[in-house]
């Protein structure tokens, strides 16, 4: 559970930096036409290290799902319950 709870953090923080980095993406067009390129620099740096934070942390979250699946006995699974009919399972027990 630890390993799931550190992979949310990590595609939480790579959400966070992708949408700063669109803040930033409003002064590229002043940097560029002003003959400076550092917001440019800044705003590729940031959006490659948000997407890889956002796809290392899916796929962690991913494995750590997985790892847990293989520790839960069997038929204690809510995904292995019949929904296909409509029905819900019953979650005051």
């Amino acid at each position: 559970m630890a390993r799931r709870n550190r992979a949310e953090l990590v595609v939480t923080v790579g959400k966070w930096l992708l949408w700063m980095d669109l803040l930033i993406a409003l002064f590229v067009y002043s940097s560029v036409r002003d003959g400076s390129y550092f917001f440019v620099y800044w705003f590729v740096g940031e959006a490659l290290l948000g997407l890889a934070l956002l796809a290392a942390g899916l796929r962690w979250r991913k494995l750590a799902d997985r790892k847990l699946a293989q520790l839960e006995p069997p038929g204690q699974n809510p995904e292995s319950l019949e929904y296909d009919r409509g029905e819900q399972p019953d979650r005051a027990a």
